[in-house]
């Protein structure tokens, strides 16, 4: 995604994910080149299965609130800002967004 080629970079997680479906960095990052592309709904989805999969992933919790602030979803947001406040409350970024969202 560094040369802007987020469709390329979701062909190679979608590739990763159809030999490790429980690859949950494959689809954090898919879900962040989907947000790069604006498809907002398809990348908190991806952050969900991520986060499913590995329930302590603070940065896919901080990128779902990212994406949910930025659809106007302030409630939704917070909500995951403060999960990750919740497991690791000195993480700045976190009330960082979280003060974006009030």
């Amino acid at each position: 995604m560094n040369l802007g080629k987020a469709n390329e970079a979701i062909d190679c997680y979608d590739k990763v994910i159809e030999f490790q479906p429980d690859d949950a960095n494959a689809y954090f990052y898919k879900g962040t080149a989907l947000g790069d592309l604006g498809k907002n709904n398809e990348a908190i989805e991806c952050y969900e299965k991520a986060i499913q999969m590995k329930p302590d992933y603070l940065i896919a919790y901080l990128k779902k609130g990212v994406i949910l602030l930025n659809m106007g979803k302030d409630g939704q947001a917070i909500g995951c800002f403060d999960q990750v406040i919740s497991m690791k409350p000195d993480f700045p970024n976190a009330y960082f967004q979280k003060g974006l969202g009030f």
